[in-house]
């Protein structure tokens, strides 16, 4: 939990208050020194507009307006209740569809004898959040077996969804070994359905033992549908990777292992950190851990505690993701400096030295669709893409000098 000085736990990063409440608020519960603390925080004339855009780009702002609601303090415009209000029923109502959406797609799913196990989503939210109004999320992501993918693809056309992605057959080849989802869409894009295969594309370097994914999964029961659910283990270990993917450029992906952990008593930590170190992950794991205990103050063992501790180069990152999530600066996407904050995740070198040649070499979908070619001559794009990379970073290059060039 960030301290009454504005800053977190370690001293070295100052919050603004708007983002400290922020902070206090990323949580499924709020009570005792928190609550407390969020209630001296709204009394400081906070800037409102920040809090509630901060709140909508992290995509916590359902956590935002529950907590609030209970917070009676005259001093939180009317204006602000009434807008996170309004979103929230949004959302809400956005949920329960994209709920009653998730039973379709599995019980067709079913039909076909395709073995489905649904993760994040209304699944997390209501596992983990225990109430599908509480998170947001976009579309709906159900992991299949690689064999099943295409006839899941074809069975979820007959609901009505198309392909986004126009492929050939070598294409659809290609993108089952290099890339880890084939995204479908429905009424014009309002609904979206990602069939995954993988929880990370190849070029990330993490491997989860997907034999032992699906023979962990635990059967649930969601709206009367009974369902295939990732293990909190292997749950965990999939939010992790996929936050540290994407720098945790979102509080609401660190809330999401913060309410897993909260919300799974029995979690084996022994299991789940013996995964982490054999798949190359337990840098990410630290880092994580560290950030979830010092801003939303989740508990963990005191083993646990002691073997984070122990990576020194985590509680760096922990550091610079703190900062990021204050508001400086996240290392673009694809960008050397993404490159360099990836690989400093690894604690291994085989698996950086993996990271740093896939992501040069490994063809990509915007790579196809930049120099289409023939399929047999598909591999080239092996060769190309280096070439096509030196080329988009001299562009920015030049883009960033000509902004540069023209300031006053």
């Amino acid at each position: 939990m960030p301290s009454a000085s504005g800053a977190s736990r370690s001293g070295t990063i100052p919050l603004r208050p708007e983002t400290e409440l922020l902070f206090c608020c990323a949580r499924v519960r709020l009570g005792g020194a928190v609550a407390e603390r969020c209630r001296s925080l709204v009394r400081l004339g906070l800037d409102w507009e920040m809090v509630v855009e901060q709140a909508r780009r992290h995509g916590v702002d359902p956590l935002l307006c529950r907590h609030l609601m209970t917070i009676d303090e005259p001093s939180i415009p009317a204006w602000v209740r009434k807008r996170l209000r309004g979103h929230f029923e949004t959302n809400a109502v956005r949920n329960r569809l994209m709920t009653a959406e998730l039973s379709k797609v599995l019980a067709r799913l079913g039909d076909e004898r395709i073995a489905a196990i649904p993760y994040k989503g209304p699944v997390l939210a209501r596992t983990a959040y225990g109430d599908v109004a509480l998170r947001r999320f976009a579309d709906l992501d159900v992991l299949v077996r690689r064999a099943e993918v295409f006839r899941a693809v074809a069975a979820l056309r007959e609901l009505g969804y198309e392909p986004r992605l126009r492929l050939t057959r070598a294409q659809e080849r290609a993108l089952l070994a290099l890339q880890c989802e084939y995204p479908l869409d429905r009424d014009r894009g309002r609904l979206t359905t990602e069939i995954h295969w993988d929880v990370v594309p190849r070029d990330f370097a993490f491997h989860l033992d997907l034999d032992r994914f699906w023979s962990a999964a635990r059967p649930m029961q969601l709206d009367g549908l009974t369902m295939l659910t990732p293990s909190p283990e292997d749950l965990l270990l999939i939010l992790v990777v996929h936050g540290a993917k994407h720098f945790w450029a979102r509080l609401a992906w660190l809330v999401d292992v913060a309410a897993a952990i909260e919300a799974h008593p029995d979690i084996d930590w022994s299991t789940l950190l013996a995964r982490a170190q054999e798949r190359g992950a337990a840098r990410m794991l630290a880092v994580a851990l560290m950030v979830v205990s010092d801003l939303l103050g989740v508990v963990v063992p005191d083993p646990v505690s002691k073997w984070i501790a122990a990576d020194q180069a985590a509680a760096v990152l922990a550091q610079r993701v703190t900062g990021w999530l204050a508001g400086a600066p996240i290392p673009a996407e694809r960008s050397l400096g993404a490159l360099r904050a990836s690989m400093a995740l690894r604690e291994r070198r085989r698996d950086r030295v993996a990271h740093l040649c896939r992501t040069t070499l490994t063809p990509t979908i915007e790579d196809w669709a930049s120099i289409r070619l023939p399929a047999p001559l598909l591999p080239a794009h092996y060769l190309l893409r280096p070439f096509r990379l030196a080329a988009k970073r001299g562009a920015m290059m030049l883009k960033r000098s000509d902004s540069s060039r023209d300031r006053p």
